[in-house]
């Protein structure tokens, strides 16, 4: 599998048209993730000392080839909600070798985090954010990949029982 495939459905679509990939901070949404991720990181469900779990594949999904989600509850700013965490991998990542080193061959991280009633009530309140391994986000040309990423709700939405997640129906719809 190719790197650039790893970056999700969308970069892949900004790439073939021309477009490029840029790991930045930017304004608010990117202030908001980036709180996010030291939490999580505090979590160690990303960083170098990230817990390590199960790999699965998943071909023909936006996120990657070989994944691995984790799923918490985390307060941000004073808002606790769900979050999800997806560690997608690049070429040459085998199950066991993530195991054994969750950041080898790490590509990116995205996140979803379910802020409060009336945050994006259109979309299940959720906040996106794509990130390198080190934390930066991401930002696909000029629009940050934090906050209220259209190219993610628009996929998710899909998600069976109305929650955005497609691999449980654990969570209430909003």
């Amino acid at each position: 599998m190719k790197r650039g495939r790893i970056l999700g459905l969308a970069a892949a679509i900004s790439l073939a048209a021309g477009g490029t990939i840029v790991w930045a901070q930017a304004d608010d949404d990117g202030t908001f993730a980036g709180a996010l991720w030291e939490e999580i990181a505090g979590l160690r469900l990303v960083g170098d000392d990230a817990l390590g779990a199960v790999p699965y594949a998943r071909e023909g999904q936006a996120h990657g080839e070989t994944l691995v989600t984790l799923q918490s509850t985390v307060t941000i700013n004073g808002v606790t909600g769900a979050v999800l965490v997806k560690r997608s991998y690049g070429e040459g990542a085998t199950r066991d070798g993530i195991i054994a080193h969750p950041n080898d061959n790490l590509e990116n991280v995205t996140v979803m985090f379910q802020r409060e009633a009336g945050y994006d009530p259109a979309n299940g309140d959720w906040f996106w954010a794509m990130y390198a391994p080190d934390g930066m986000v991401g930002a696909m040309d000029g629009m940050t990949m934090a906050g209220r990423v259209g190219m993610c709700s628009g996929c998710h939405a899909a998600a069976p029982g109305g929650d955005y997640i497609f691999l449980h129906d654990g969570l209430p719809a909003r």
